[in-house]
């Protein structure tokens, strides 16, 4: 039930942000169309990689592993963020 409501709230907070995108005038509905089409794509590759080769390392160490790509991920959102905010 937990992963259908955090797949429902993804959605949504995805799609009301693509939709004010459209509506400030970012991009045009094409683009944010090609835009979800990538990121669908993009996610599904991420999701194999996964089954294919993180899950066994994460369930291999020693319990290391799961917790530096937590904060790998973290990292690279909180830099995105930082630059995003800066070029404002």
């Amino acid at each position: 039930a937990a992963d259908v409501c955090a797949a429902t709230v993804a959605a949504g907070s995805g799609l009301f942000l693509s939709s004010l995108r459209v509506a400030l005038g970012f991009h045009t509905f094409a683009q944010v169309a090609v835009g979800h089409a990538l990121g669908v794509c993009t996610a599904c590759l991420w999701q194999q990689l996964y089954r294919w080769w993180l899950s066994t390392m994460v369930e291999d160490a020693e319990g290391w592993t799961l917790p530096f790509l937590q904060a790998a991920s973290g990292l690279a959102v909180l830099v995105f963020v930082g630059k995003t905010v800066s070029g404002w």
